[in-house]
């Protein structure tokens, strides 16, 4: 469905209507009265529909986020083969991958649309300016392992650790090649286009 469509609807007096018909029922059922409609008419109501617009953007977006389990204690072998991969790069074994972390971790894992075509280092400081920081390959194996259809949509890249393969910088990314769901390393230095994902967390406080 389009934005336009959904537009419509949304403006549409049925749409009102049977908004209007649910929220009675809902406000019942929680044990409501006539009065505690009316008061959403007024102006000691508009804290309360305030409040109503921050819980159905605040589920919309807490959708967006993905909670992983890090085992920074498991080989890298044993974080590639959790993923159950059609296909994986060998290289990811020698390019020296490295990230910060012991243990068992657990991580908010989001994907970041950069809405066009962007460099690493600009993706970097993009998501740094809007509190994030972009994961390392450690999370995006626990995201691919639990998540696998998620690349099916999209690349999705994690530029959190760079590793080295004769001249060229690494990092390791999710995608898909058909029906297959694949494992690879693409350059640090490569221009990523719009179709890409990239896989960030919020910086700690």
């Amino acid at each position: 469905m389009t934005k336009q469509s959904k537009s419509a609807i949304i403006s549409g007096a049925g749409f009102v209507a049977g908004f209007v018909t649910d929220l009675v029922n809902a406000v019942r059922e929680q044990g409501g009265t006539d009065d505690d409609l009316y008061r959403l008419v007024t102006p000691d109501g508009r804290p309360l529909i305030g409040q109503m617009a921050k819980l159905i953007v605040g589920n919309r977006l807490a959708s967006g986020i993905y909670p992983v389990t890090v085992d920074y204690d498991a080989s890298l072998r044993a974080m590639i083969d959790a993923g159950q991969y059609n296909w994986w790069n060998k290289d990811i074994l020698q390019a020296g991958l490295k990230a910060e972390g012991t243990g068992i971790v657990e991580v908010n894992l989001e994907l970041y649309d950069a809405k066009g075509d962007i460099s690493s280092d600009a993706l970097i400081a993009e998501v740094g300016e809007k509190g994030y920081r972009v994961a390392n390959h450690a999370e995006c194996l626990a995201f691919g392992a639990k998540y696998p259809d998620e690349h099916r949509e999209f690349p999705i890249i994690a530029l959190g650790s760079v590793g080295q393969l004769v001249d060229d910088r690494q990092v390791v990314y999710l995608d898909r090649s058909g029906a297959d769901r694949i494992l690879g390393l693409r350059w640090y230095d490569y221009a990523w286009n719009v179709s890409c994902r990239f896989l960030v967390a919020r910086k700690q406080a």
